[in-house]
């Protein structure tokens, strides 16, 4: 029975205490639905939508229902309250009863249809506007998601890294400990020796100062998920080569703008049509109306109606002085401020591309440089074995490989970075379907 308990000890610690792996697609899903940013982005989307909605339906009629109840004894009132009635006899033209009726109570009530007919373009100023708004909160939309998306990439594809380089140091490590352990010359009896023995002694220490780094950037980007909303806490980012994860992750931009730039140009045209908006204000605005009025009192219950057409013109109103022309240069001031934006992230998007191919060759020539000292640390080792040359020179050749390492995960993370900006400064389409 014992030699078997061991063994089932080991499966159920390991179930426990193993790392699960989630893949990018289940952390940005996961993450995407929790977002604060895009569900504000997503309810500003609707509100504009319902706000351009409104604006659509400006040729319907308005509609008005006015309603009143009164108990009164004032002599207008009364007399226009028998008038409406259609209810005045002779009698209530005496001074008297003018002058100082009973107390009576009315109840009026007032159906209006209004039409217009010509606003001066206004509304279908308003239209347009409303339109050009609803475009670019879409468009914020589709930023503020690219942001985060973006953003998830990197902090995955930075612990995709981040776990290679700690199985690479780790291995590094268990090797150079194997040496130190079966190296028998290293007591202070023997100057040489142990001078070699402290060479590598500090190269293990350099080792482990790099793994805790590592493990302190993992957990912080780790945390950092935590709080987007990803509730896993044990978990591993899937393995892959960095190569394979940006073809895959940060595919190529496609042509066009970026949806900043997008958003900027949507409300510098919102800006154009706010001139027509403005100017109409100092159009004449005709319509038809129509109502049905309702009147009850003591002596009867009447109807009346009035149908016809007017006109209104505001002649002159100083709120309304030179706001056409405020607007025709809040407008120009849009269309500068978006073409400079559009000017800014072309030439910062040049910027990062030729960045990336600087980092990119560097890249491999790390790695060429990387895989040429591996093979000389495999010579140098067994040079050690056979007492070719001494500790200090094998923690000297060890200790190359140990640059190359941090070298090359530097310039993988400076990679994953600069395609984070390329995609935020591009026409970037998100490769994982929502």
């Amino acid at each position: 029975m014992r030699k078997y308990l061991l063994p089932l000890l080991l499966i159920f610690i390991s179930k426990f205490t193993l790392a699960k792996e989630l893949s990018l697609e289940t952390v940005w899903s996961t993450v995407a639905k929790e977002s604060k940013s895009q569900n504000a982005a997503k309810h500003e989307l609707a509100a504009a939508s319902l706000s351009r909605k409104r604006a659509s339906l400006h040729w319907l009629p308005h509609v008005n229902l006015d309603a009143k109840s009164y108990y009164t004894n004032d002599p207008g009132l009364n007399f226009l309250g028998l008038l409406s009635q259609r209810a005045v006899t002779t009698n209530d033209f005496q001074p008297e009863a003018i002058n100082y009726p009973h107390n009576h109570l009315f109840n009026s009530g007032q159906l209006e249809i209004n039409l217009p007919l010509y606003e001066g373009g206004m509304k279908i100023a308003e239209l347009e506007k409303e339109t050009h708004l609803l475009y670019s909160k879409k468009k914020y939309l589709n930023k503020v998601i690219i942001e985060q998306y973006s953003e998830i990439a990197y902090l995955y594809g930075a612990l995709t890294v981040l776990f290679s380089q700690k199985t690479e140091l780790t291995t590094f490590k268990q090797q150079l400990m194997k040496l130190i352990h079966n190296y028998q010359v290293g007591s202070p009896s023997s100057p040489f020796g142990h001078a070699g023995l402290l060479s590598m002694k500090s190269l293990e220490t350099q080792i482990q100062a790099l793994i805790l780094d590592n493990d302190a950037k993992i957990r912080a980007i780790q945390n950092t998920l935590s709080q987007l909303g990803l509730s896993e806490s044990n978990w591993e980012p899937k393995k892959t080569t960095l190569d394979k994860y940006i073809i895959k992750y940060f595919p190529p931009s496609s042509a066009g703008d970026s949806n900043n730039t997008k958003i900027q140009k949507e409300l510098a045209l919102a800006a154009e049509h706010q001139i027509a908006i403005e100017k109409a204000k100092y159009r004449p605005t005709i319509g038809a109306y129509a109502e049905e009025i309702i009147f009850n009192g003591q002596r009867n219950t009447a109807t009346a109606f009035s149908t016809g057409l007017y006109l209104h013109w505001s002649l002159f109103n100083p709120s309304d002085y030179a706001l056409a022309r405020e607007a025709a240069n809040q407008a120009l001031a849009s269309r500068y401020h978006a073409a400079d934006i559009a000017e800014r992230e072309r030439a910062e998007s040049l910027s990062i591309r030729s960045s990336l191919k600087g980092v990119e060759q560097n890249l491999i020539l790390t790695q060429t440089n990387r895989e040429l000292i591996s093979k000389l640390n495999t010579i140098a080792i067994e040079q050690f074995n056979k007492g070719s040359i001494n500790a200090t020179q094998l923690s000297d050749s060890l200790s190359k490989n140990l640059e190359c390492i941090k070298n090359e995960k530097d310039l993988q993370l400076l990679l994953l970075m600069l395609h984070k900006e390329r995609a935020l400064k591009t026409h970037f389409h998100i490769p994982i379907d929502m």
